[in-house]
Parts: structure tokens; sequence; C-alpha cells
């Protein structure tokens, strides 16, 4: 028989026959296991939380009078996380589902020695370790979870991530502003059935499909508009990258978003200002051309009734001077064209 030479655990014996106990007892102590006893469901309950730190509860489920051993389980797993295996005379089906459904850590029927007892206790440590490995490692997982989802909450622009299934498994605290959705409206969505307009939902599907498949290199910019809860359109400008498992295949995106809809309104505004300007120095610079004309015609007009020869002559220098003048005018009119 070999001995456990790491340090006892604790094992809390709840069984409420003194002889059956003290030849449990025994028998647990051999294997180098510490044991706590307690005879009713009540004790054990009281003793996990006042004795010394137990590994585990070994519990028989006939106490006698008051809680038996299911419901002492079910109380004490209420507010300790520890192995419970139940060590019972009971075989019938009913009852062995009912433990099930309390704790998986094992059944032992008793009197069915003391190897099995051993193998037994070391099965539900050994269960118990890959629990707590399973849960350490996904409160790790939650923890990085967290901390990305903090970086990506102080952002700017908007974060959403869209899976294979075209539903939304991400999206930040910009992006919940911009849609004017909460994190919970948003996560499980379809994202092109709930946020594209209708109009251009089904040709931004049909490529996010094709690149899903491989079909199609991801496209990396583009600039598309989002509806929000109230129906208003927004414009953002989108960069894209594709999200892989760890085998390379591709299960969704991961697009960042800047709201460019006030920087289009200004950038049509100044357009309309602009054109405007056009239109108005182009009316000037016609009027300004008509007003040499009719300066020219006048100057022709008064040469032609000239009474000598040197006024004509200067009406008529003053005529070519004036068509110099609209002819760099026109000159300059179409450099601007």
């Amino acid at each position: 028989m070999q001995v456990n030479r790491e340090l006892p655990k604790n094992i809390l014996l709840v069984e409420d026959e003194p002889i059956i106990a003290m030849a449990e007892k025994h028998v647990l102590e051999k294997f180098g296991y510490s044991v706590f006893l307690a005879s009713t469901g009540e004790e054990a309950v009281k003793s996990v939380n006042t004795a010394a730190p137990i590994d585990l509860v070994l519990m028989d489920i006939d106490l006698g009078p008051g809680i038996d051993g299911t419901a002492a389980a079910d109380t004490i797993l209420r507010s300790k996380d520890l192995p419970v295996v139940f060590l019972s005379s009971h075989t019938e089906p009913n009852i062995v589902e009912k433990t099930e459904s309390i704790t998986s850590y094992g059944y032992i029927v008793k009197n069915a020695g003391e190897t099995v007892i051993h193998a037994s206790i070391k099965m539900a440590f050994r269960l118990f370790e890959a629990k707590m490995l399973e849960k350490k490692r996904s409160d790790e997982l939650r923890l990085e979870r967290d901390r990305a989802q903090m970086y990506l909450d102080v952002a700017g622009v908007m974060f959403v991530a869209i899976d294979r299934n075209e539903t939304v498994s991400l999206i930040n605290r910009k992006g919940c502003e911009i849609l004017g959705l909460s994190k919970n409206d948003i996560i499980g969505k379809n994202w092109f059935d709930s946020f594209i307009p209708g109009e251009c939902a089904s040709e931004v599907k049909t490529v996010f499909r094709k690149m899903m498949n491989g079909e199609i290199e991801p496209v990396e910019f583009y600039d598309n508009e989002v509806v929000t809860a109230s129906g208003v359109r927004r414009l953002l400008s989108w960069h894209n990258t594709v999200l892989r498992d760890r085998d390379g295949a591709i299960t969704g995106t991961l697009s960042s978003g800047v709201d460019m809809t006030e920087h289009r309104k200004t950038e049509m505004e100044l357009l309309r200002q602009i054109k405007e300007k056009e239109v108005l120095v182009g009316e000037i610079h016609h009027r300004i051309r008509n007003t040499i004309t009719e300066i020219a015609d006048m100057l022709e007009l008064q040469a032609q009734d000239a009474s000598n020869a040197e006024t004509e002559a200067a009406l008529r220098q003053a005529i070519g001077r004036v068509n110099t003048m609209r002819d760099i005018r026109g000159g300059m009119l179409k450099n601007d064209d």
C-alpha cells in the first residue's frame, strides 16, 4: 500500500452510524488523510464553515432526523466550492441521478472496498484540480477580454467584430453611442440586417460571405452608411482586418469605423459655397466684359463723329486700349476655367 507523502488533505466524513464512521475514518487515515467527523447534515454544513479547511466531503445520504446528505451537500456547495463524493448503500437510479444533479465528483457504494474508495477520492481530487485550473484559465481569459474591452471603449472610433454567422460578437462604447443602442441590444444581432441600409445590405452581405469563404481578398478600406436606432444614417470610413483561429481559418472580421458624417456635411457645404462663388464671379466677369464692350462701342461712335483727324486718332487709340483690356480679361477668364 502506497501512503500519500504530500501534506495531508482534510476530509469531512459525514456518517450517522458511529461504528461505520470509525471504520471508514480508519481506512481514510491509512491513506494519509486527516479526517473530521459529522453525524448529521446540519453538523456537516457547520463543520465546513468552522473546522479546519476542508478539501473534500465524503457524504452519506441517509443521516437520520434532519436534512439528508443530498440537502446538506447542496447547502454546502452554495457557499463553498469543493468536491463532494457520496458514499451510500443506495443503488436506486433515482437516488444516484439526484446526487449527479448536485455534484459530479463521484458516487461510491458502501462495502465497495478500500481500493475503490481511495481511487474514487483521488479521482475526485483530480477532477477538482482540473476544474480549478479551467476556472483559473477562464478567469484569466475574462480578465484579458475585459482589459481589451476597456482599451476599445476609450477609443474615439467605433470597433465592431462580426463572426461568420454575420452576427455582432463585440462592440465598443463609441459604437454603441453611434448606433444609439446598448451593448446588449447590439451583441448577437445580424449586422447587415440590423444596421446597414436596406438598399445596400444585400450587396455588402454578399461581399462579406465571399470574404469568409476565402473567395475574395479582404476589403481593407471602404466607406458605407449605418442606420442608427432612430433611423438616422451615419457615414463611416472603415478599416477592416480578418480574424482567424489557431488553424488559420477565417472566423470573422474586426473593423474600426470613423464617423465621417459631419465631415462630409462640412465638405458638401464648402463645395456648395464654392459653386455659388463661381457663379457669382462668372456673373461679375460677364458684366465687366459687357461694360468694356459698351465703352468701346461708345468710343467708336464718337470717333465716327469726330470734327478733326487729331480727335479721331485719339479716340481710335482709346478704342484700341479698351479692346486690349477686353482681350486680356478674356484670356484671364480662360485661364481660370
